[in-house]
């Protein structure tokens, strides 16, 4: 069985999947239009850059040649973030009639809007980007109109599924991570002797995950607390992850609902993390450590944590072994590549959970 992802990259989703299927004997293989800065090389790159409109028919070419070799090399494709083969996927169809099953696995804001997100989150409106959105539900039901199934990893992205029905497979895979390339930091009270505890916050996009929130609640506890904070913007990747190493508490996001990647980096360097959690949603998260707060809770869950250091190695220690049970990307290839060969996956989020569980004491 010969698998390849594409056409971009979310978070090294692509990658680890990738990474962890070749680990257990699949022939995979990723593949993007454009270079994808920051993740982890793919195997093949187009090259594509969407500015440079006088070589769009070269562009078109190169995709279309592209896609020729892929529909008769490879067996299933598992596309990430909406993009195919073909612009407009205009390759469905065809691989449809050839026999290729595909799957579309969907990160967020390509399929996050409407009605779900308005009325199950309370500060939804907050981010009026993801209100209805209708054009996102109609072409993401185009792409899955002939697909194998749909991909999401959490309860809140499956609120967004276009097919709302037990009729058509929506699959669960959990976020993919590697723990091995982490190593743990625990926070170390008695140091505070001698410096101040370090609170970060690295946003990657300040508005979505609620940034303005985060600096007022922090602005106010530093009127009465003495610690330190530092926002992480402008920085590479492994600048980011040396702040994170010597920070005590991190922050992640106050409106979204869920965690992603970040805090799950977080974790795996054994801090506690404070993200914002759904409250409808919460139960789906099986013993997640996270500490949930939103923009309203912030300030006083914050204050809580700093005046009780005694936590954090505890929540520390807790999130390192909830990622690596939940989120290694070795174990999720087994899922992916069960997924792929009989067409059946995890249909709910504890389902994926627990079986992520049981794949962790098989390998530990």
């Amino acid at each position: 069985m010969k698998v390849l992802h594409g056409m971009t990259e979310a978070a090294n989703q692509a990658a680890y999947a990738v990474l962890g299927l070749r680990q257990i004997g699949v022939e995979a293989t990723s593949a993007r239009w454009p270079d994808d800065h920051g993740w982890i090389p793919a195997d093949y790159c187009l090259n594509i850059d969407r500015s440079k409109k006088a070589k769009y028919p070269w562009y078109g070419a190169k995709m279309l040649a592209f896609f020729e070799k892929a529909s008769r090399e490879y067996d299933v494709f598992h596309f990430h973030a909406g993009r195919s083969l073909l612009p407009r996927c205009w390759d469905l169809k065809r691989l449809d009639r050839m026999g290729k099953p595909y799957y579309f696995e969907y990160h967020g804001s390509e399929i996050r809007q409407g009605d779900p997100w308005i009325e199950g989150n309370p500060y939804g409106r907050l981010l009026p980007q993801y209100g209805p959105r209708p054009e996102l539900a109609a072409r993401a039901a185009s792409q899955l109109a002939h697909a194998a199934g749909a991909i999401v990893h959490d309860a809140e992205l499956a609120l967004y599924d276009p097919f709302p029905s037990e009729r058509f497979p929506l699959f669960f895979v959990p976020l993919r991570i590697d723990p091995d390339s982490y190593e743990a930091h625990y926070p170390d009270p008695r140091e505070l002797d001698h410096r101040k505890p370090l609170v970060v916050h690295a946003p990657s996009n300040p508005r979505v995950k609620g940034s303005a929130y985060v600096v007022q609640a922090i602005e106010e506890l530093q009127k009465t607390i003495d610690f330190d904070f530092q926002l992480i913007t402008g920085m590479s990747h492994e600048e980011a992850m040396d702040t994170c190493r010597r920070a005590d508490i991190i922050i992640d996001q106050l409106l979204i609902g869920s965690y992603g990647v970040f805090a799950l980096e977080s974790m795996l360097m054994g801090k506690p993390v404070l993200d914002y959690l759904r409250a409808d949603l919460q139960d789906q998260y099986p013993s997640c450590p996270i500490v949930s707060v939103n923009k309203d809770t912030i300030q006083d869950e914050l204050k809580d944590l700093l005046q009780s250091p005694g936590r954090w190695v505890e929540l520390g220690k807790q999130g390192r072994v909830y990622a690596e049970t939940y989120h290694d990307y070795r174990n999720v290839a087994r899922l992916l590549e069960h997924l792929y060969r009989t067409g059946e996956g995890p249909r709910s989020p504890l389902k994926a959970f627990a079986a992520m569980e049981r794949l962790h004491s098989r390998t530990c």
